[in-house]
């Protein structure tokens, strides 16, 4: 494809005039806006590859101590919903990871009740491996250091991966019976307790999510949790960019 030369002239241009302005920061300690409780991260850290463990002491403690993170984004996908463990199988090698790709976001619903859980209708086999591997010792140093860890769980559903199988978590009630039970595998298998849930991660990349949708499912989440003893707070829209979080939000 070929450009015209007038364009390249113009965006130089722009360029040369944008690195020769002068910019100044004034810092006006008396006038206070936000207040930074902390700072967060998504630990994707190679924690599923044999050698993490190599590298993992020090990754901990320059992610703490230099960066100052006390928070993180663990994500659950919604696959986790399905009698079949895809994610155990692709790490045994006995599918590829094309199979496991095409399936981990695909819901098979436990039963046609989203009030009573069927135990056998979820895998939590990723969850558990990224809680034992990468939460778990990071909230430990976290908290060795006397400062408070956040926990935020962020639901992650990207359909368009999906490849003839199902979703069914576009209905209120069964969406939140998976938070639910994410909630309770989590408490019971290692005392956590989600500080925050994300709704649904970038939303406007999948056509299932709208505002209104979102808006729902947190409506019905925060019922079945606070019936099970649990104060819910929520993080939305979680939108792909600042552009489409307002219309998100609106909706809500």
């Amino acid at each position: 494809m070929k450009t015209a030369p007038g364009i390249l002239v113009l965006l130089f241009t722009a360029a040369v005039a944008y690195a020769q302005t002068d910019v100044k920061i004034c810092y006006t300690p008396e006038e206070t806006y936000q207040t930074m409780t902390g700072w967060a991260a998504t630990p994707f850290a190679g924690g599923s590859e044999y050698w993490f463990q190599g590298y993992k002491d020090t990754l901990f403690q320059l992610a703490i101590d230099d960066l100052g993170i006390t928070r993180l984004r663990l994500e659950v996908r919604a696959g986790a919903e399905n009698s079949r463990d895809y994610y155990q199988e692709y790490k045994d090698g006995t599918i590829p990871y094309q199979t496991w790709r095409e399936n981990r976001y695909a819901t098979v619903n436990d039963n046609d009740n989203p009030y009573s859980i069927d135990w056998n209708g979820f895998n939590f086999t990723e969850l558990d491996h990224d809680i034992e591997h990468l939460v778990l010792p990071f909230k430990q140093r976290v908290e060795a250091r006397g400062e408070p860890f956040h926990l935020n769980v962020c639901y992650v559903a990207f359909t368009g991966q999906i490849a003839g199988g199902e979703y069914h978590h576009s209905e209120a009630a069964e969406y939140a019976e998976f938070v639910l039970a994410a909630h309770i595998h989590m408490q019971q298998k290692y005392g956590l307790i989600p500080d925050t849930w994300e709704i649904i991660l970038e939303p406007d990349n999948s056509h299932e999510w709208t505002g209104k949708q979102i808006g729902n499912a947190i409506v019905h989440a925060a019922n079945r949790l606070d019936a099970n003893g649990w104060i819910p707070r929520f993080v939305a829209p979680s939108t792909t960019s600042m552009s489409n979080a307002n219309s998100y939000f609106d909706q809500l």
